[in-house]
């Protein structure tokens, strides 16, 4: 290449090389040349790419293309190939992680999920901790307050998780020791929990009642008669309101239970009890139960 009438194609060579991002082998394709060539008139005019790279150039301005939480927006590259900011530089490669592992474990699920077990027990193990194969043989470690094993207890077990520590028998005795010392540690809690609960239970089986009441249809005939002083709204209506608690007078499942327990005493129907109820609110509207 150092014949006198290869001085414009060693040029164009490094030209192409250095300033238009060319690669060697496609240079010497378009020359006719053999790459050999190509490379020993490079590395002779020592010439490095300086302004065109395909990922753009180091050092200058460029906007981050993950946009994470507290991303910087626009930053300076340290490298030609560096698309994010430092900000957003550890959340994109486990978001490019996660993505490669989603697609993993579609193309194949079983496989994936093996592997993944398998790397479970290798941070385990890594990290100082028990590692127990899923199916391996273990021995049952529970023991109460005494020292002693619980009643029923296999002694040795076959385990269906590696952080299962105890047999079938066992496991039960130790959830029981653990909600029991939970009851112990929160008393208070666990209390203001239960009468909750109560309260739940006694307005459920009220409704029930109720709802039995209801339905229950007389053996002969109609039902009795009803009476004059049922009939009378403001007295029915009274004794709907003595039913509801002073301070549930806008709750209308505390007034539909109270019209219930009225028309179950009164034998009157529900939508006679309430429509008495109606009335009575509507002509005694400053009316209230002490």
């Amino acid at each position: 290449m150092s014949h006198p009438s290869m001085r414009s194609t060693e040029q164009e060579i490094i030209r192409l090389y250095r300033d238009k991002g060319f690669s060697e082998r496609a240079i010497s394709r378009r020359f006719g040349i053999g790459r050999y060539e190509v490379w020993k008139t490079i590395r002779e005019a020592g010439c490095v790419r300086t302004m065109w790279s395909p990922f753009g150039q180091p050092g200058i301005s460029r906007e981050c293309e993950f946009k994470g939480e507290g991303c910087l927006g626009e930053f300076k590259s340290t490298s030609p190939k560096q698309k994010y900011c430092g900000a957003c530089q550890l959340a994109a490669r486990r978001a490019r992680q996660l993505a490669h592992q989603l697609a993993k474990y579609a193309a194949d699920p079983k496989a994936a999920a093996e592997k993944a077990k398998q790397n479970r027990w290798k941070r385990r193990k890594a990290a100082g901790q028990p590692c127990r194969p899923i199916g391996s043989m273990g021995r049952c470690e529970y023991r109460d307050k005494r020292g002693k094993r619980g009643d029923g207890c296999e002694i040795k077990f076959k385990r269906r998780s590696s952080a299962q520590k105890y047999c079938d028998p066992c496991q039960k005795h130790a959830d029981a020791d653990r909600a029991q010392a939970y009851r112990d540690e929160n008393r208070e809690k666990v209390r203001a929990r239960d009468r909750k609960r109560w309260e739940n239970v006694k307005d459920v089986r009220a409704r029930l009642a109720l709802a039995e009441a209801a339905h229950q249809q007389p053996k002969r005939g109609r039902g009795r008669p009803e009476k004059k002083e049922q009939r009378n709204s403001l007295k029915i209506g009274l004794r709907v309101e003595k039913k509801i608690a002073t301070d549930r007078k806008l709750n209308k499942t505390a007034i539909s239970d109270a019209r219930w327990l009225v028309a179950r005493e009164t034998s009157l129907s529900y939508d006679t009890v309430a429509e008495y109820h109606r009335e009575f609110r509507t002509n005694n509207p400053g009316y209230k139960i002490a």
